[in-house]
């Protein structure tokens, strides 16, 4: 929620300078919220390898929603044996 209200914001600045000091609020805290979730998975055993790479693609795509990676490893055929408890 409070990327959104950022993102919002952002959009109505107009300075670039402000818009930079956003961009970069947004960027950190998208950066703590994976690293508190990659520590959760790690405290969890760590097993779930489709959880973990979707760990290290949030470093990119911080909007990558889990579900929609695992229906699409589904539909691809490449989850069998996995678990797949999400965070």
């Amino acid at each position: 929620m409070t990327c959104f209200l950022l993102e919002k914001h952002w959009e109505y600045s107009l300075k670039e300078e402000q818009q930079t000091r956003i961009e970069n609020l947004i960027r950190t805290i998208q950066l703590n919220s994976l690293y508190a979730d990659m520590d959760r998975w790690k405290a969890g055993g760590g097993k779930n390898l489709l959880q973990g790479a979707w760990l290290v693609a949030r470093t990119h795509y911080p909007e990558l929603a889990y579900q929609e990676m695992e229906d699409q490893m589904r539909k691809s055929g490449g989850t069998s044996g996995w678990s797949s408890t999400a965070i």
